[in-house]
């Protein structure tokens, strides 16, 4: 029956009253944010990958599969978690894990480690994070970090030019946005962790981010992933891509 609903949708609406317009009903639309990069990218256009908050490199080794011609540079601050990033991608010479956080000046930062990795931070929980995530956020322990800008690190690299940007920094995506400088113009897309509700002190929300980047010529493409309390149904996190609209055309 599904089938066949989508049958009829896409004879009525597609190719009958949405043709003339270029334009068409997507099923899956939002729902694989790799296979959405790689259709609005293409596998030749892509040289240069940054993963910020690399954790263990899943998101790396996707982005070696899905651009076998592209180096990726996967920024892990957390020790534990580096030695485990260096580990899952040593096989692979494109991919180079840096021990760094990202951020928008250069320095060392207190780096907060919880019960879950994947809450690991430059900033702590707020109450709203323990309210809805509690014994994920609980604080284990915290330790210093090198903290360094995009602008500088892909200047002594001797790198121009950035294809993909993916940032899963817990509340400190805008900063490393803002550590790009001048190179974000080069930034042809951006994936990104966004928050609806701050989970970490000083935190940028969806809002801001989006507003900082519609300012400077990037448009918002999609949502994935999102995250809902299960109390109450409210918007919680979820991860976003943007496009600059001087390389790609939505």
């Amino acid at each position: 029956m599904r089938n066949r609903l989508k049958y009829i949708i896409d004879l009525i609406v597609n190719k009958i009253l949405l043709k003339p317009f270029k334009l068409k009903v997507a099923y899956r639309s939002g729902s694989n944010p790799i296979d959405d990069i790689k259709t609005l990218l293409g596998n030749d256009s892509v040289k240069y990958i940054v993963d910020g908050g690399a954790y263990r490199g899943d998101f790396s080794l996707d982005m070696a599969k899905a651009f076998p011609n592209a180096a990726i540079l996967a920024f892990e601050p957390q020790n534990n978690s580096f030695a485990l990033l260096s580990k899952n991608t040593a096989t692979i010479d494109r991919i180079k894990p840096v021990n760094y956080a990202l951020g928008n000046k250069n320095g060392q930062a207190l780096f907060y480690t919880n019960v879950s990795p994947l809450t690991n931070s430059l900033s702590k929980s707020t109450s709203d994070a323990m309210e809805y995530f509690r014994g994920f956020n609980d604080l284990k322990t915290t330790e210093n970090v090198d903290v360094i800008t995009l602008l500088d690190f892909c200047s002594k690299e001797g790198i121009c030019d950035i294809d993909i940007l993916k940032l899963d920094l817990q509340g400190h995506e805008l900063q490393a946005i803002q550590g790009l400088g001048v190179l974000l113009n080069s930034v042809k897309l951006i994936y990104a962790e966004v928050e609806f509700l701050k989970l970490y002190e000083g935190a940028s929300l969806f809002s801001d981010i989006e507003l900082y980047l519609r300012e400077r010529g990037f448009l918002f493409f999609q949502l994935y992933g999102l995250v809902r309390s299960p109390k109450n149904g409210r918007l919680l996190y979820g991860d976003a891509v943007f496009v600059n609209s001087k390389c790609i055309s939505i």
